[in-house]
């Protein structure tokens, strides 16, 4: 994956709950939104075509009350992410589910925005 800033949404359903920044380097994941901080590590598989395989954890704690959670209720959660990054496009796609709430999936779509200096 290609180091850098990402803008990301955030979809839980057909719902749209907005988007935020993340720092890729090296595959750790640090970022955030008006609510949210996100820390965690995304891998690659050893594919070398265009589509490359990702897995990870990213661990989400509300900072803000004012702001709602796309995951209702939750304030402090792991999310296990599976998807794919696209080494044509440098954008990365990726569905989370939480153990803490079965039946719960989130996608997370990410575009590069800038290398990080």
């Amino acid at each position: 994956m290609h180091n850098g800033l990402y803008g990301v949404r955030f979809v839980n359903g057909t719902v749209d709950f907005g988007s935020g920044t993340i720092v890729l380097r090296d595959g750790a994941l640090n970022g955030g939104d008006a609510g949210f901080s996100y820390q965690g590590k995304i891998e690659k598989s050893t594919s070398e075509g265009p589509l490359v395989p990702v897995t990870g954890h990213i661990h989400v704690r509300r900072w803000n009350d004012a702001i709602v959670s796309v995951v209702p209720g939750a304030n402090d959660y792991q999310l296990d992410v599976i998807g794919h990054y696209d080494r044509s496009t440098k954008r990365l796609e990726l569905q989370g589910k939480s153990p803490t709430f079965p039946g719960v999936a989130l996608a997370i779509s990410g575009a590069h925005l800038v290398d990080l200096v």
